[in-house]
């Protein structure tokens, strides 16, 4: 599920950036049957070298960076 999520989100990003949250609870995903599965879709989405994969905390730190002044700007606020 999580390769063909990635993979429509991908192919949609080309025109348009989007976002991909894997959400993960240790209880189901710590399970061995269930870890490789997770292990082979980390590998495949990182093969595609232009996907930005990141914590929220980077994608926070990027916007703060890049994109809160203009924003704020826009409201007519100060930065």
């Amino acid at each position: 599920m999580i390769v063909d999520h990635f993979d429509t989100v991908y192919r949609e990003g080309s025109e348009n950036g989007r976002v991909m949250c894997i959400a993960l609870h240790p209880y189901m995903m710590a399970a061995p049957h269930r870890l490789k599965h997770l292990d082979a879709a980390l590998a495949y989405i990182r093969k595609h070298r232009d996907a930005w994969v990141c914590t929220a905390e980077d994608i926070l730190d990027w916007y703060t960076q890049n994109g809160m002044k203009a924003y704020q700007e826009h409201l007519g606020k100060e930065a």
